[in-house]
């Protein structure tokens, strides 16, 4: 782009912004809704409006417009905005407003969790271990508390005072104490135990741990070591299930922005695309060589399409799986045949077999003793060229098969 000049026959694009909830708040309808106006009911995937708060600077979307809004004065920070003082009329003043041309509120949510229409739960992921975590800190500051001060031990004398400073600080530095009164007893305070304590924490960690559902291993709890990887995958399942649920709610929402997205660029089909989803990269704990044999028995027992197995391959990516079935297409020996140089698809203008598949059948019927020019007939390869090379499954005996493979 040459700086000062106008884009001419730019494609149409949408701009995607991130916001915390923090600093914006959305408005929602009532849920499936019947709009007499339409006859049908009215989805509340996109809200009625939503304000945004950037410093002095409010933006209020609604279904046709973006409304901007100064303000004089601002707190520090979000939750500032509870004061009064700066809820006041004057301290706003209204800019414009500008049309998106959307025709619905250029807003999409982002939730952890899919929840139902009468549940109204906001707790979040982090809010439901806060107790937990402030029984953790109490804990951890009493045991130190303890450990500062109790922990070692202490002597005491009973029946005897020094009689100055430098006396004290005498019998303080000595290895041996001399008192000349029987009656003088010393003795000495018991270190603190801080086994408690010990317990007290690691039951508090475990605790968050299982609300949390987070592997106990991966906030320090000690007698887990030396495990297999079965073990290692049974600790993290409770992870594991959270995490999809999570996945879930988050594609949903991923979809929807990529549907809107469409919707702005005037691209109809992709925008009423449903039946595409998002597909995340798989992090469980198991064994690379445990995963390739078992996509290796999908392809070898159950007939699943080893290109199909790729994506399921731990650590490849989307461009790694699709360079591979390129390399694949490539070093295919039947690829001069196909329209595309896929051997999954069919020539244009036929809507028969694929090329693969009637390279299938040609086969078959050599092997079954069909005359070669006959079968490629048959099959749609008619004048192919044959080198007279018999398969191994049908091969004569050494001598004759030499001469006829010496034709070519």
């Amino acid at each position: 782009m040459t700086p000062g000049s106008e884009v001419v026959d730019r494609a149409p694009a949408a701009f995607i912004r991130g916001r915390s909830a923090r600093q914006m708040t959305a408005l929602y309808g009532e849920p499936l809704e019947w709009d007499p106006r339409a006859g049908g009911p009215v989805d509340d995937d996109w809200p009625i409006m939503a304000l945004e708060v950037r410093g002095p600077m409010i933006r209020l979307y609604d279904e046709d417009k973006v409304h901007f809004v100064g303000t004089k004065a601002q707190p520090q920070t979000t939750l500032g905005w509870r004061d009064p003082t700066y809820m006041l009329v004057n301290n706003f003043e209204y800019i414009e407003g500008r049309s998106h041309g959307v025709g619905v509120c250029p807003v999409v949510r982002f939730r952890d969790r899919m929840l139902l229409d009468e549940e109204d739960e906001t707790w979040g992921i982090i809010e439901p271990l806060i107790q937990i975590q402030e029984r953790l800190d109490e804990t951890t500051w009493e045991m130190l508390v303890a450990q500062y001060f109790t922990a070692f031990v202490q002597r005491y004398v009973v029946g005897w005072v020094p009689k100055s400073e430098e006396e004290a600080l005498r019998q303080a530095a000595s290895d041996t104490w001399f008192f000349g009164s029987k009656d003088v007893k010393v003795d000495q305070f018991a270190a603190a135990d801080l086994k408690g304590y010990l317990e007290a924490r690691s039951a508090a960690i475990r605790d968050l741990a299982s609300i949390g559902q987070v592997p106990p291993q991966n906030l320090g709890v000690d007698g887990i070591s030396n495990i297999s990887e079965a073990t290692l995958a049974g600790l993290e399942a409770g992870k594991d299930r959270k995490s999809s649920e999570i996945e879930t709610s988050l594609g949903e929402s991923f979809e929807q922005v990529l549907r809107t997205c469409s919707h702005i660029t005037g691209n109809v089909k992709a925008a009423g695309d449903f039946a595409s989803e998002v597909k995340w990269r798989d992090a469980t704990a198991r064994s690379f060589a445990q995963t390739v044999d078992g996509l290796g028995k999908l392809a070898t027992m159950l007939n699943v399409p080893y290109e199909a197995l790729w994506e399921d391959i731990p650590g490849w990516t989307r461009e790694k799986v699709l360079r591979v079935k390129k390399a694949a297409a490539e070093s295919d020996p039947l690829r001069g045949l196909y329209e595309d140089g896929n051997p999954n698809t069919t020539p244009a203008g036929d809507e028969g077999p694929s090329v693969k598949e009637k390279a299938d059948a040609l086969g078959v019927l050599v092997r079954a003793g069909a005359d070669p020019e006959a079968a490629a007939t048959q099959t749609g390869f008619e004048g192919l060229p044959f080198t007279g090379a018999i398969p191994v499954s049908l091969r004569p005996k050494e001598e004759d098969a030499a001469r006829l493979e010496d034709k070519g």
